[in-house]
């Protein structure tokens, strides 16, 4: 504001971003995304890794698809506390990550 000493700003984030992630396949997308996402960024794996991961599929029903590599005693959980779990795919996943330390790019897709 001029002559006011008050000026407005608005800060600019300086960032580049570090990892990309598409899909196909219709209403699957969203969760695989997820599972994806939750693979590299929450447990810290790499990006060929979290594509390689099993995927579930829920809409917010009592319906639930898993992936036939889902681990054994979480499908019985869901079963046990009332999801009818059946096995299936996921969506297709295409990922590439940039790491800025090591200048490393990594791409996979499942």
């Amino acid at each position: 504001m001029a002559g006011s000493g008050i000026e407005a700003r608005h800060p600019v984030a300086q960032c580049q971003p570090e990892s990309a992630v598409g899909g196909r396949g219709g209403v699957k997308i969203p969760n695989t995304i997820f599972d994806v996402l939750t693979e590299f960024v929450a447990h810290g794996r790499s990006m060929e890794e979290a594509i390689a991961s099993p995927r579930l599929h829920c809409m917010g029903t009592l319906d639930v698809t898993m992936e036939k590599n889902w681990p054994k005693p979480e499908q019985a959980y869901l079963k046990k506390i009332g999801f009818q779990v059946t096995a299936g795919s996921g969506a297709f996943a295409s990922a590439v990550s940039f790491n800025p330390r090591t200048g490393e790019c990594e791409a996979a897709e499942r």
